[in-house]
């Protein structure tokens, strides 16, 4: 998959299209049928995909029927829309992780919405600004957000009073004493991330820089540059090596991680709000006392990291008409109504104000405060920019994780020279 998804990145750059404006924007006028292919596989998130589209297809007056298709995660997505567009057999719209969105756009792949939203007065400022960097392709608007979680860390309370803490430290310097403290103490490592830490990097770095690892015109690894990236992968070593950071691995797909955290073995987790529901039902099981704090953060503040998937339309091989049914799918995925009963049913977060705003979530914050938090926190989470770089630099980045804190194959410098030896590589602009 790995050579594949290399493979797919270099076609779909040489093969690049302008990127399909739609200046003179159409309405639907007959019966249409349109493909999404998502990622919702399962439980609440597949039932979810599935009411969604169902009450579309029967409320929408333009005839537009949508078939969903459940695609595989995040990189099949990517990997199936490249392909299938060489064929001229692709879908109409994707729900696509965020890290990819760049690399379609720059192949020329993806409609971009603007004039669309502007005719139709979609309010774009009602988007939550967290998530705004990553919707835009230079002045195109080339994604919407759909499912998107922020990561917040869970804490066993009772480890953290017994070392003195009433909660999480926001800043990375009394947090690294506080873990360091309980390690030294009760034998427990204050911390671990999940085996994607590339969402956890980036939160880090943007709260050295405000940027993340790509500069905010996409074309250079930023966070490389500045020193920033350097400094997280020494204090994340550091901590591993001493013991009181646990290490992640390779193969783990969480559980280990999540059963040390039940069983009192970890002091507390960085994780999904997405999996908010789950992680308090199974910690309620074990008995377990749960808090939830931002990510501590460099620079004295605390931070987040913004995860999940993006829809986007794909222009490439299709018409204006099933372009502007496409259209009309994602206005209604965004209206009030649809936030809700999306963010209810899985913890997601109402990705509009005018969402979060309503009688609706308020009373359900009420009843599920552990959700509002989760909203809440995003006032620390900043989207990383759109790059046709950015999944081929993260995907750098984490095998120098992995290098330097797993087998150690590689010390901090070595780890970052061989990323200064990439750079140039992976952020060629004469592929574009």
């Amino acid at each position: 998959m790995k050579k594949l998804l290399s493979l797919m990145l270099v076609l779909t750059i040489v093969l690049a299209l302008p990127l399909v404006g739609l200046a003179d924007t159409v309405e639907v006028t007959e019966p249409i049928t349109i493909t999404l292919v998502h990622s919702r596989s399962s439980g609440v998130h597949l039932d979810e995909m599935n009411r969604v589209v169902e009450e579309f297809n029967k409320t929408n007056d333009k005839g537009i029927t949508v078939i969903a298709e459940y695609g595989g995660g995040n990189t099949e997505i990517y990997s199936r829309v490249a392909i299938d567009s060489q064929t001229g057999e692709n879908c109409q719209i994707a729900l696509l992780g965020f890290t990819t969105v760049g690399t379609l756009a720059a192949a020329g792949m993806l409609a971009d919405m603007l004039p669309y939203a502007e005719r139709d007065g979609f309010d774009l400022a009602n988007l939550l600004e967290c998530f705004n960097r990553g919707l835009y392709y230079g002045d195109a608007l080339v994604a919407l957000p759909y499912i998107r979680p922020d990561s917040i860390v869970y804490y066993n309370k009772d480890i953290w009073a017994k070392a003195g803490y009433d909660t999480i430290p926001g800043d990375i310097e009394t947090f690294t004493e506080a873990c360091k403290k309980i390690y030294a103490e009760q034998g427990i490592p204050g911390w671990r991330a999940g085996v994607a830490t590339d969402f956890v990097i980036g939160a880090f770095i943007k709260s050295i820089d405000g940027a993340g690892l790509v500069a905010p015109d996409g074309m250079s690894p930023i966070s490389l540059d500045d020193g920033a990236l350097q400094e997280v992968l020494t204090w994340w070593n550091t901590g591993a090596q001493e013991g009181w950071i646990e290490k992640f691995t390779v193969t783990d797909d969480g559980t280990n991680r999540l059963n040390n955290f039940y069983n009192g073995q970890l002091a507390c987790i960085t994780d999904s709000c997405g999996s908010m529901s789950t992680i308090l039902k199974n910690a309620a099981e074990k008995g377990l006392n749960v808090g939830f704090a931002p990510i501590p953060g460099f620079r004295g503040k605390a931070c987040s990291s913004t995860g999940g998937s993006n829809m986007v339309i794909v222009s490439k091989n299709n018409t204006d008409q099933q372009i502007a049914a496409s259209w009309e799918f994602l206005k209604f995925l965004l209206s009030d109504s649809q936030q809700i009963i999306n963010s209810q049913a899985t913890g997601y977060v109402p990705v509009t104000y005018s969402a979060g705003a309503t009688k609706e979530m308020a009373d359900f914050w009420a009843e599920n405060p552990s959700y509002k938090y989760a909203y809440d926190v995003l006032e620390f989470a900043i989207e990383g920019y759109a790059s046709p770089f950015l999944a081929a630099w993260q995907g750098e980045v984490t095998k120098v994780w992995n290098y330097v804190i797993l087998d150690q194959s590689m010390t901090v410098e070595e780890g970052i020279a061989y990323l200064n030896a990439q750079k140039d590589v992976v952020f060629d602009p004469d592929i574009l």
